[in-house]
C-alpha cells in the first residue's frame, strides 16, 4: 500500500497538532500542580514574628507555657495559627508533649471543634532553660456552624535524664491552657 504524497502530509500535520496539544496541556498541568502546593505551602507552622516576640516576652516573665493570642477569629472554610511557647525550668533537658483536644468549657458551654482539624507538632525537646514555640493549626472545613470553638492544649513534661528530677512522674502536666476559635 502506498500513501500518497498528500496523504503523507495530512498525516504529519495531523501528528503534529497532536503533538502540540499534548505540549499545551502538559504545561497548564505543571501551571495547576505549581499553584496547588504553593497554596499549600501558605498554610505552615510558621509563625509570624509578632506572635514570636509576645511568646518571648510572655516566657521571659517567668510563665512555663504561654499562649500570646488564645482566641482568634477564623472564617468558613480557611484555618488560623496559635502560637505556644514553652520554656524549660524543669532543671534539665526535656522533652515535652503536646496535646490538643476538644472539650467543652465548663463555665461558657462553648462547642467542641473536631480535633481531626487541627495540626500541630507534638513533641518538643527544649534544653535546660531555653524555651521553644510551635504553631497550633486550626483549620475550619465547610459547612461548620458559626460560633466559638474551644480547644484544650496540654503539655506534659515527658523524658529527661535519670535521676534530674526534671519531670515528675506524678505530676507530669506542665501546663495546660485553652485557644477558642470563633468561626465566622
Amino acid at each position: 500500500m502506498k500513501l500518497s504524497r498528500k496523504g503523507t502530509m495530512e498525516l504529519s500535520l495531523g501528528f503534529l497538532v497532536t503533538i502540540i496539544i499534548t505540549i499545551v496541556i502538559f504545561g497548564f498541568s505543571i501551571i495547576f500542580l505549581k499553584n496547588l502546593f504553593t497554596g499549600a505551602t501558605e498554610i505552615s507552622y510558621e509563625l509570624d514574628t509578632r506572635t514570636q516576640q509576645q511568646i518571648e516576652s510572655l516566657l521571659s516573665q517567668g510563665q512555663k507555657v504561654a499562649v500570646p493570642f488564645n482566641r482568634r477569629e477564623i472564617r468558613v472554610g480557611e484555618s488560623g495559627m496559635f502560637g505556644v511557647g514553652i520554656y524549660n525550668i524543669a532543671g534539665a533537658n526535656a522533652i515535652f508533649k503536646l496535646n490538643v483536644s476538644g472539650g467543652k468549657d465548663p463555665k461558657t458551654g462553648l462547642e467542641v471543634l473536631p480535633v481531626s482539624n487541627v495540626l500541630y507538632t507534638d513533641t518538643l525537646e527544649i534544653k535546660n532553660n531555653e524555651q521553644d514555640s510551635s504553631g497550633i493549626l486550626v483549620a475550619i472545613p465547610d459547612g461548620t456552624r458559626r460560633g466559638t470553638y474551644v480547644l484544650d492544649v496540654v503539655v506534659k513534661c515527658e523524658k529527661a535524664p535519670p535521676l534530674s528530677g526534671a519531670c515528675n512522674a506524678q505530676e507530669p502536666v506542665y501546663g495546660w491552657l485553652k485557644i477558642y476559635a470563633e468561626v465566622i
